[in-house]
Order: structure tokens, then C-alpha cells, then sequence
């Protein structure tokens, strides 16, 4: 199983994605704090911050029309949120025929 640096992949996600400045500021303080702790980025608590800001980016783009036509799915992992693309697609609504 590969180590993931969960703060390097928040970086590469806020610089990829657009999110209000504050949601950053909080997880990065809250990564920050989980080192300040003895954790590292590798560990399972950042793992949990990455998931929580990729799920809140999500939800804020959600929320300004930047991404439409979704129904949130909170059961997906932390590491489908490594591929966002796909993360969202996973969150689409399905079109039924009728």
C-alpha cells in the first residue's frame, strides 16, 4: 500500500479547485495542529482532513452552480476523493428513462 502525504495532495487539490479561502485556512490549521501533535501528513487524522475539505469544496462548488446535478454520497472515501473528477462524477444524478 502506497503512503499518501495527505497535506501535499490538500495543496495540489486547493490549487486545482476552486474554494473559499477560509475552508483552506481551517483544514490547513487543523493539519498543522495534527503535526504540532506528533502526527504526520501520512497518518489517519490528515487522511480524515483531506477527505473533509474535498467533501467541503465539493459542497461550496455545489453551492455556487459550479458543479450541478449531484447527490451527495457521504459513504465515498477519502481516497476516491483523490481523483476529484471522478469523485463527483460518482455523485451524479442518474437520468432515468421514462
Amino acid at each position: 500500500m502506497t503512503k499518501v502525504a495527505w497535506a501535499n495532495e490538500m495543496q495540489k487539490l486547493a490549487k486545482e479547485q476552486p474554494h473559499p479561502d477560509w475552508l483552506l485556512l481551517r483544514y490547513q490549521a487543523q493539519m498543522r495542529q495534527v503535526i504540532h501533535n506528533g502526527g504526520t501528513q501520512y497518518g489517519p487524522e490528515c487522511e480524515e482532513i483531506f477527505r473533509l475539505f474535498a467533501m467541503m469544496t465539493m459542497l461550496s462548488q455545489y453551492a455556487e452552480g459550479l458543479v450541478k446535478d449531484i447527490i451527495w454520497n457521504p459513504e465515498l472515501t477519502t481516497e476516491d476523493y483523490l481523483d476529484y473528477d471522478h469523485a463527483i462524477e460518482m455523485q451524479k444524478k442518474k437520468v432515468m428513462d421514462t
